[in-house]
């Protein structure tokens, strides 16, 4: 099934404002994404 970025970036951010301590692997599993990507979503959103 085909998800749009925008749709993956927020709910990684939702992932991320639930709880700030997250790693990225977690987020990648449930969005069946790669833990880079997730990574580098935090990064660009001004996380850690």
């Amino acid at each position: 099934m085909y998800r749009s970025g925008e749709w993956l970036y927020e709910r990684i951010r939702r992932y991320r404002r639930a709880d700030f301590m997250v790693s990225a692997r977690a987020p990648a599993r449930r969005c069946r994404v790669c833990r880079n990507t997730v990574a580098n979503e935090y990064r660009s959103a001004g996380g850690s």
